[in-house]
């Protein structure tokens, strides 16, 4: 069990992939797992940012297969989609720690 209270993926994250609520919700459900089972000397905010990097890696992944999926189709649309959903989870990826403020400031006032 967690000494902290529950977390939820930071408002700037959630604001960003807007257009994908089945990201956000991928991104709740690792932040929990992560919270479940805290490991003993690390930080609980490294281990919020793995679990949410890991799960933003595997969405791309997700959304390269979608749109590897959608090309041999023919289905030029849903390819673009895919593409720029896994454009906008790269990017999220890459700029975490400035979506993660929130997360952060949460976690110090509330450490045990």
């Amino acid at each position: 069990m967690s000494a902290y209270p529950p977390q939820h993926v930071p408002q700037k994250l959630r604001a960003y992939l807007e257009d994908y609520p089945e990201c956000v919700d991928r991104l709740q459900r690792a932040l929990d797992r992560a919270f479940e089972k805290l490991l003993s000397g690390t930080p609980a905010y490294e281990q919020a940012i793995w679990a949410l990097d890991a799960e933003l890696l595997a969405a791309q992944a997700d959304a390269e297969q979608e749109a590897d999926e959608a090309k041999r189709r023919g289905d030029a649309d849903a390819e673009k989609a895919a593409q720029a959903k896994r454009l906008r989870l790269a990017h999220a990826g890459g700029s975490l720690s400035s979506f993660t403020a929130e997360l952060w400031l949460a976690l110090k006032a509330e450490a045990p």
